[in-house]
């Protein structure tokens, strides 16, 4: 069976938000493979990132304004947000080609100028999303680090039980975790969450809370997880 793939996003860069987290760019490193695009990174990331890419082995996708810098034109496809207070400065909206999310649509969603590829799912991750598109499209040939990163992910969501996790997220979590091999789910998320904690550790209370509150500004909600 042939992969569908919108042609408008065939090839794109797929780019997560700023305060980048393991969904972006778990869902940009996924969505990049099914498209036959490349996956970037908005900003810096965090350490359960860093834990997940090491894990699979998986290179830390390039950052989006240096792939702008050498193709102002590319395409861009917003995975995991799309209110322009989430997005990287260096990306025109002029460029945006699609969106691929899971939240909802309030205030400073992106403006185009012309028709763009849309996929919003109300489930609670980005890489049940992508992990859903492989499996119902039948593409087997998945590379083994997506899969496994998409995995570490959809563990978040379904092991440390999100207020938005929802049945589709544990079906794929069992489902990534048959296809990468993981047969210790449980071990993989503490291994996951001590990673997460080791970032929280080293923060000082004063910026924590300062963290926190710049976050807020920014009309972006990041929820950790704490034990």
């Amino acid at each position: 069976m042939k992969l569908f793939v919108p042609q408008i996003i065939e090839a794109a860069v797929f780019c997560g938000h700023v305060v980048t987290d393991l969904d972006s760019v778990a869902g940009s490193i996924g969505a990049a493979a099914l498209c036959g695009g490349v996956a970037a990174t908005a900003s810096e990331i965090n350490s359960e990132t860093d834990f997940a890419l090491k894990r699979f082995v998986c290179e830390i996708p390039r950052r989006i304004e240096e792939i702008l810098a050498e193709n102002p034109d590319a395409k861009v496809c917003l995975v995991d947000h799309q209110q322009t207070s989430q997005m990287n400065p260096a990306i025109p909206s002029k460029n945006v080609c699609g969106i691929i999310d899971h939240h909802a649509l309030q205030n400073k969603t992106v403006v185009t100028d012309k028709p763009i590829y849309v996929d919003i799912r109300p489930w609670g991750s980005m890489s049940t999303i992508i992990g859903h598109s492989y499996l119902t499209q039948k593409k087997a040939t998945l590379e083994s680090h997506c899969r496994g990163v998409a995995l570490c992910h959809s563990v978040r969501y379904s092991k440390f039980i999100s207020p938005t996790t929802t049945d589709w997220d544990k079906i794929l979590v069992a489902a990534l975790a048959d296809i990468a091999e993981i047969e210790d789910i449980d071990a993989l998320a503490v291994e996951q969450f001590q990673a997460k904690s080791r970032q929280l550790a080293n923060l000082s209370a004063y910026s924590l809370v300062k963290g926190v509150r710049s976050m807020s500004n920014k009309d972006f909600k990041e929820t950790w997880d704490l034990p």
